[in-house]
């Protein structure tokens, strides 16, 4: 039986904070002196100074070794961020349309070498010379060229009318951008654009909206709760983000500036509650050991690792450390919130590191020193 020991460290942060780890037989690369020596590292590093709030989740397939929660998800109401907070994914959504593109594709409904031109044959006559051989896949690993969105005026494809369907919205935006000359086709880009075109795709061959394929498949059966746009554009009990300001004290965003458009959902515009997004990589931590129907293994590792070494997987990006372990990673940050995950796969081991905030230097530096743990012997 793992043993939870959970501790409120008040008296350590400058605000509420909860942590708990266990150890198992199990598992050989978690053990309570690391707990203890990343609690360490975070008081060192003031996190709890530096931050609104932040949760950090370690786990395995079935089970938290580590988990802890630290700060305000809204500050000027003080109230605490917990596991049930919600948090916004940004580009970590991406997964999310990269594991409906494989069941799209597992169905025989497309495949992944489909090409744009051969779902949206009414552009053969619009759609660059450069772009007529690139597929699915290419544009969710971003060897499409597609422009990204930065340094291109992206937003000009995105339409202003709200009476609009997510399908013809994003139909609209795939006939605006595919005109534009790609920047470096079979060579990596990292572009959003391009995961709105592949939505787009899985919508032409599937009749549904990219909204409610991901409830219908992934959410609703992973038991999970998902919600489109920022957390607090849901209700005002939801988190805020916050960005830092030129003075260095951070302000609340205002959730209508920071709307996305709702072409933007599939490449970036997901929130989840802490427990939800760490089941939803349990999800994959369990799909590569063989104990998920969704997919078989081979096709939860093509999603992580078929870029290993050249460009992204499917919604992940992927490495082998020096010293042999294989890393699945991806952080999202649409403005206001950061979220880090990485997976290792020989340690069946993931975490997770969510802000509410901009702060990504912070993120980044726990992200690492966890990582150097869960490797370390």
């Amino acid at each position: 039986m793992k043993n939870i020991v959970s501790i409120w460290l008040s008296f350590i942060f400058l605000f509420v904070s909860n942590v708990s780890y266990g150890y198992s037989s199990l598992e050989k690369k978690w053990t309570e002196e690391k707990s203890l020596m990343l609690l360490n590292f975070m008081r060192k590093n003031s996190v709890s100074e530096k931050v609104p709030s932040i949760s950090v989740e370690i786990f395995n397939a079935s089970d938290d070794v580590f988990s802890f929660t630290a700060g305000l998800q809204n500050v000027s109401e003080k109230k605490n961020l917990t596991t049930d907070s919600w948090m916004h994914l940004g580009s970590n959504t991406k997964a999310f349309t990269g594991l409906l593109a494989a069941k799209v594709v597992q169905r025989g409904l497309i495949n992944w070498d489909t090409k744009i031109i051969e779902v949206f044959p009414e552009l053969k006559d619009k759609i660059h010379h450069n772009l007529l051989s690139v597929n699915l896949l290419s544009l969710l690993n971003h060897t499409s060229g597609m422009a990204p969105t930065t340094g291109f005026n992206w937003r000009k494809c995105t339409s202003k009318h709200n009476n609009k369907s997510g399908i013809k919205l994003r139909e609209d935006y795939v006939a605006c951008i595919v005109v534009e000359k790609p920047e470096k086709v079979d060579k990596y880009l990292y572009s959003n654009s391009g995961y709105i075109v592949a939505a787009a795709m899985l919508e032409r061959v599937t009749n549904l909206d990219w909204e409610s394929m991901l409830l219908r498949d992934i959410c609703t059966p992973l038991g999970i709760d998902c919600l489109f746009g920022w957390p607090a554009q849901h209700s005002p009990d939801y988190t805020l983000g916050y960005e830092k300001s030129f003075f260095g004290n951070y302000t609340a965003q205002n959730v209508d500036d920071y709307a996305l458009p709702r072409e933007f959902g599939p490449a970036g515009d997901v929130s989840l509650t802490v427990n939800d997004y760490k089941t939803f990589v349990q999800f994959f931590l369990r799909g590569i050991k063989g104990q998920e129907d969704f997919l078989n293994t081979e096709e939860f590792e093509f999603l992580l690792y078929s870029g290993l070494g050249k460009t992204l997987g499917v919604g992940w990006g992927s490495y082998v450390t020096d010293e042999g372990f294989t890393i699945s990673k991806h952080t999202g940050s649409a403005g206001p919130f950061d979220v880090r995950v990485i997976i290792v796969k020989e340690c069946q081991l993931a975490f997770t590191v969510m802000l509410n905030s901009d702060a990504g230097e912070v993120a980044k530096l726990i992200e690492e020193y966890i990582l150097e743990l869960v490797v370390s012997e």
